[in-house]
């Protein structure tokens, strides 16, 4: 019953709805991505080690792979703050968003409670309206993810690699020519001459992508949620003022 509401009310607030979606559009895609970001990262060591075992690369010496994700991570902290500042816009705007709803029905809240409706039944209802547009996106996100899988690798890919670039030290991280048996070398011949450019010539296999895929969207919609949720929590005393104020 409070799923058929919550339809209901979507269909004919179409204003929220108009604004709820482009809010979501603005900020679904750039925290699947900061995700997306973290998941590869973490994930490099297993990518990089399979293709060793599976002998597309060179054996890669250990001390060297060790210092090679160990400055790889010190970026995690960029992407961590990336992602809490734009947690924190996106919550303002849905607050915003979800307060000036409230508001804007407050004659309707008004007429739900004469009709015995409890504020508890409206909240549940209020989180269906914010949960059903976000996991409709989050749908089609992950069709396109599906569908594009390749020029998604790509773009994540290159991303990556820009910001590495940028913040690391991995392009300075020189992997010297030299024999197998040379022990000057920390890693064998046929490799990239420097960390960023190893990282770029090793691409997921799909296995990996699906993980890394499964990874970052399964992160979106834990942010996504919780954030609604904690709309919900802190628009709660503007609900219980439009149950006990009359239009």
């Amino acid at each position: 019953m409070i799923l058929r509401h919550a339809l209901a009310s979507l269909k004919y607030h179409k204003r929220f709805l108009r604004r709820y979606l482009l809010c979501l559009v603005l900020f679904l895609p750039i925290l699947f991505l900061l995700h997306t970001l973290r998941a590869t990262l973490l994930n490099l060591r297993e990518n990089i080690t399979n293709r060793v075992q599976e002998g597309v690369l060179p054996e890669v010496d250990q001390r060297w792979l060790t210092l090679l994700f160990t400055d790889l991570k010190s970026v995690l902290p960029l992407y961590n703050v990336i992602l809490g500042i734009s947690c924190l816009l996106f919550a303002g705007v849905l607050f915003l968003l979800s307060r000036s709803y409230c508001r804007s029905r407050q004659c309707e809240l008004v007429a739900y409670r004469r009709l015995g409706m409890t504020r508890r039944h409206f909240i549940g209802q209020l989180a269906l309206e914010l949960v059903i547009p976000a996991f409709v996106l989050l749908v089609c996100l992950a069709l396109v993810c599906i569908v594009f899988q390749s020029s998604m690798e790509t773009a994540i890919q290159w991303i990556q690699s820009r910001l590495l670039d940028r913040f690391t030290d991995v392009a300075k991280m020189v992997t010297p020519s030299g024999t197998s048996d040379s022990s000057n070398f920390p890693i064998r011949v046929g490799l990239p001459e420097n960390g960023l450019l190893l990282l770029a010539a090793i691409p997921f296999d799909s296995i990996h992508w699906l993980k890394v895929t499964l990874v970052a969207l399964g992160g979106t919609a834990l942010t996504i949620l919780s954030l609604i949720a904690l709309a919900l929590v802190t628009t709660v005393i503007t609900i219980r003022r439009c149950f006990t104020n009359d239009c």
